[in-house]
């Protein structure tokens, strides 16, 4: 994503945020317990093993590459990436954690086998994309916490034969623990150094998305969808504005429902409005951390922000509901994570400098009720690919 030169043992920022918070009600409970669900996204930043892939870009990886990429910074680089995924958790493990940029099967396994995550349990999914670096996005997963229903990539191919193809979009469905089933598309659009020729592909990919969750919101009787992931864009780009068609929340400057008088900008909380099931809306904008942190990827210095999430109105319509009975959430529950060893300070533009990102995560609740899993996950060898075409 950035020319910069990384210091290749230290963790990359990326994004966490804790998406999802429910409750329902239990058997003879009048008021039931909360539980948490939370949901991660973090661009892990160039996660590629030391071995040269047959057709790929990714040379520079190598032992003989120009990064120097052995084995020893490898497994620096895996035994951080546990710490930042093990710390958003807390006290018990984050249920989702999507991840960008990671480049095939071997270096997630490695990552939730041969770490200190294998104590977690996870499971995961991966796409398997003709990147021309090999780089693809994958989802890890709790399995006693959701249940792997679907799972398909979604490639949208180039504009023209002189464009690259990009990342597929992971598109995965699950059930929940109460029932209700979860849509999750990770994403990794096309980089903003391509210029004009990569934000008209990143329109169309955000067009197709718009169909897709059309779609779903049709078919499904309680549509709840996510999309997160590395845009590489921000709002208000055409691309959210009029491709995907995604609304603000309440409590941002800019949403209509806002209201400003003698200087002063009056904020109604999402808590208080009623939100279109079918529509989707930001929970990312201007979002911010602390230490004025604004943004979850530094470049040149300044914050930006291409790592967002995005929900589906049904997700947000908690305060229409008494009690809350199915998954909700508030654009509170929306943070970037920015534990201080991801904030050291460095000198910008050396060698030794790592790619500044941050992780966002949601923590939803969910009601305590026992869920025992009856199913085989998904194998990878049955994952489906749908192209789009013009």
């Amino acid at each position: 994503m950035s020319k910069l030169k990384t210091k290749l043992h230290l963790l990359p920022l990326g994004i966490l945020f804790t998406l999802l918070t429910w409750q329902g009600e239990m058997m003879g409970v009048s008021n039931p317990p909360y539980r948490r669900f939370r949901i991660m996204t973090y661009n892990v930043e160039n996660l590629f093993d030391t071995l040269h892939a047959e057709g790929k870009l990714d040379k520079e990886f190598t032992p003989l590459g120009s990064r120097k990429w052995d084995s020893r910074k490898y497994w620096r680089k895996q035994g951080q990436l546990c710490r930042v995924i093990a710390g958003v958790g807390g006290i018990a493990p984050a249920d989702l954690v999507a991840l960008v940029e990671v480049e095939n099967d071997s270096v997630i396994s490695h990552l939730t086998e041969r770490t200190k995550l294998r104590r977690l349990g996870y499971q995961y999914v991966i796409t398997h994309g003709e990147d021309l670096r090999g780089i693809n996005v994958a989802l890890l997963y709790q399995p006693h916490r959701f249940k792997l229903c679907q799972q398909d990539s979604l490639r949208v191919p180039p504009l023209s034969n002189k464009q690259r193809q990009t990342r597929d979009v992971l598109h995965i469905a699950g059930e929940l623990v109460t029932g209700d089933t979860l849509d999750l598309f990770i994403c990794h659009l096309p980089s903003r150094r391509e210029g004009r020729m990569a934000e008209r592909y990143r329109e169309r990919i955000m067009q197709r998305l718009r169909t897709y969750t059309d779609s779903l919101f049709r078919t499904r009787q309680k549509p709840s969808i996510i999309l997160t992931g590395d845009f590489n864009a921000w709002y208000p780009e055409r691309c959210f504005t009029r491709d995907l068609n995604v609304l603000l929340t309440p409590g941002t400057s800019t949403h209509p429902s806002s209201r400003t008088e003698n200087g002063k900008t009056t904020l109604v909380p999402d808590t208080l409005t009623a939100f279109s099931p079918h529509q989707l809306y930001l929970l990312t904008y201007k979002k911010e951390a602390r230490n004025h942190i604004r943004g979850t990827y530094k470049f040149q210095g300044e914050w930006n922000q291409l790592d967002h999430f995005i929900i589906s109105g049904n997700l947000l319509n908690h305060a229409t509901q008494t009690p809350p009975i199915t998954p909700f959430t508030t654009m509170h529950n929306c943070r970037i994570v920015d534990f201080p060893f991801l904030l050291q300070k460095r000198k910008e533009w050396r060698r030794s400098t790592p790619l500044p990102y941050l992780p966002w995560y949601v923590s939803p609740r969910r009601i305590q009720r026992p869920f025992t899993p009856n199913f085989r996950p998904l194998l990878l060898s049955t994952q489906t690919t749908r192209t789009y075409t013009q």
